[in-house]
């Protein structure tokens, strides 16, 4: 009989630890994912990572076939190269006809000189006159042509910076640090200008989504700790999490989420930050106690 009284306490013992561990909420993780697309067009030469590799931010991920776009670099350099040679030559007339005009100049002065002394005819004045007119008309067109040529180069300068930029973007790079999660093309394959290339994300970091009642929703606020499981051979495995997200506005209840009280219409999404030790997965399913 004591015995009996003693099993009896036990199964109420137990029934009072199974209560108490009933769970407040239940979801499934997330986490930002980031499709990144092809901002050029070309044949992808080759994947420097694969699925479910890490990669750093900033790092090649994947390579488009260069050819194309450095061709067209080599091309306005050339370009560019003339111009230079261009500008410098019109400069050099500009420096030539401006010394002919000073030279003319000062022969205008000796007949000016000579004129009054009756010692030349005005013809030859007249003469001097209108060569210094053709001479001002040249450096007119020459100076024009220099700054044609100088405003050229500023447009082939800007052409060369973006085919550095085009030359650079066939070196897909991570916009962030995470893992990728999954490759759209193949090696060899053409991308377009726009074709996602791979999505990746920062599973480190996790999210876990899930939906409450209005009647909890007393018990939480941002910035609060809370504990997050999932399942685990052994039984649950236990995670700290930080309240991140509450809804200001409520929802119908998605039919792939329960809630504490099943019957509950009407929840608001919340979102919790959870350091991910490997053992979480995207789309994993979640218990949350607060």
């Amino acid at each position: 009989m004591k015995n009996f009284g003693i099993l009896i306490l036990l199964l109420i013992m137990m029934l009072g630890c199974s209560s108490n561990h009933k769970a407040d909420a239940y979801g499934s993780f997330e986490a930002d994912e980031i499709i990144v697309s092809s901002e050029v067009t070309g044949n992808i030469l080759q994947y420097t990572k694969s699925k479910g590799e890490k990669i750093e931010a900033g790092e090649v991920a994947a390579i488009i076939d260069t050819t194309n776009y450095a061709l067209n670099l080599l091309e306005i350099e050339k370009s560019l190269k003339m111009l230079k040679l261009k500008i410098k030559a019109s400069q050099q007339q500009l420096q030539i006809l401006n010394t002919e005009k000073s030279n003319t100049e000062i022969d205008r002065e000796r007949f000016v000189n000579l004129i009054t002394q009756n010692a030349a005819p005005q013809k030859q004045l007249e003469d001097i006159d209108a060569a210094l007119r053709v001479l001002e008309n040249r450096i007119q067109l020459m100076q024009t042509n220099v700054k044609l040529s100088q405003q050229e180069h500023e447009t082939n300068q800007v052409k060369l910076d973006k085919a550095k930029l085009m030359l650079e973007k066939c070196f897909v790079k991570a916009p962030i640090q995470g893992t990728i999660l999954q490759t759209y093309c193949t090696a060899g394959e053409f991308a377009g200008m726009g074709k996602p290339i791979f999505k990746l994300a920062n599973i480190s970091l996790m999210k876990a989504n899930f939906y409450i009642s209005e009647p909890q929703l007393a018990q939480l606020k941002l910035g609060d700790e809370i504990k997050v499981y999932i399942d685990n051979p052994t039984g649950l495995k236990e995670f700290s999490a930080k309240i991140t997200f509450i809804s200001e506005k409520a929802e119908f209840t998605p039919k792939i989420i329960q809630t504490k009280d099943e019957r509950v219409k009407l929840v608001y999404k919340v979102n919790a930050e959870v350091i991910n030790d490997g053992s979480i997965k995207i789309g994993q399913p979640l218990e949350v106690r607060f």
